[in-house]
């Protein structure tokens, strides 16, 4: 998970997003609550879910910004990588 843009403006070559830490996602099917992860350091996170369909969300709401995207897709017998941006609002 990453957070963007971290300056208000953004030049070439220099990174203009940086690990978002500390985030506690909240993994919803049907209306409940069935999982939670915590972003480490580098902005990265585990969690085992079943197939299906979820909507994620912060614990907290955010001071700034959204998350996107909104949900992931879990597919049997699979992993799946969900790569999550937190827009700052910075413009």
């Amino acid at each position: 998970m990453v957070r963007s843009p971290t300056k208000p403006v953004c030049e070439e070559d220099v990174p203009c997003s940086a690990p978002a830490a500390g985030v506690v996602l909240v993994f919803h099917r049907g209306g409940v609550r069935v999982a939670t992860a915590t972003t480490s350091k580098a902005g990265t996170y585990r969690v085992v879910l079943r197939p299906g369909t979820y909507v994620v969300r912060p614990v907290r709401k955010l001071p700034f910004g959204s998350l996107q995207p909104r949900t992931v897709r879990v597919l049997a017998g699979r992993f799946a990588v969900a790569d999550f941006e937190l827009d700052t609002g910075i413009r």
